[in-house]
């Protein structure tokens, strides 16, 4: 594992992970602003950094065998009730989704929903489109339908996500500020050929002015 670690990431994958933590827009839920708004408040770069070829545990010097092993014995003492807790929470939800999952074909669209965010609880990489689809079959312009198939379509699909975008935001006035959020983040990343839609991105960021920061984080319908 100590190998492992001191390895650099695939750049594909660091790459794609990189893309997808940018992508992500600042929540009312949230507790430390997102990468996105870190990088820009430093005026930092948003392409990837230069691999350190050296581990950091060298810094410990010859040390570190007795120091990480007092660390580690001393994070499992402080966080045994917590990861027991969470272990537990974990338990609950794969319960939940398991049940949904079951009865999948007489859900609703606020159940199918609720499948496709317990189970993206479960893995960031776990296929929930479909059920985000078959809620706005249910149930059009559900707005939780609307939120989770944008947070889970791909870049290609920039078309779709901005008319999920749209339809969240003409159809549910809780949602709107993170609507107009994600829609300006979308809209001022270049196109292919290197353009911007600035017509689009103009009346966006009005929408954003206008809807204004919510207090409380939007509810699923």
């Amino acid at each position: 594992m100590r190998k492992l670690l001191a390895l650099p990431l695939p750049d594909d994958f660091a790459r794609e992970t990189l893309r997808q933590a940018l992508r992500r827009i600042s929540d009312v839920d949230d507790t430390h602003p997102v990468l996105r708004d870190r990088l820009e408040a430093l005026e930092g770069s948003k392409g990837l950094p230069s691999w350190s070829s050296r581990s950091a545990l060298e810094l410990l010097g010859a040390g570190s065998a007795k120091w990480i092993a007092h660390f580690d014995k001393q994070w499992c003492k402080d966080n045994a009730t917590d990861w027991k807790q969470h272990h537990a929470y974990l338990g609950r939800v794969r319960a939940r989704a398991e049940t949904l999952a079951a009865s999948a074909a007489r859900n609703n669209a606020e159940e199918m929903v609720e499948l496709g965010d317990l189970q993206r609880r479960l893995s960031v990489r776990a296929d929930v489109r479909g059920h985000y689809e078959r809620a706005l079959q249910i149930t059009p312009g559900h707005a939780g339908g609307l939120r989770g198939l944008v947070q889970c379509l791909p870049g290609t699909e920039r078309s779709l996500r901005l008319d999920c975008l749209g339809q969240l935001f003409d159809q549910s006035m809780p949602n709107r500020w993170w609507a107009c959020r994600v829609a300006v983040a979308e809209l001022e990343k270049p196109v292919a050929d290197g353009s911007l839609d600035e017509k689009a991105l103009k009346r966006w960021r009005e929408r954003l002015k206008q809807a204004g920061r919510p207090k409380a984080a939007p509810g699923r319908n």
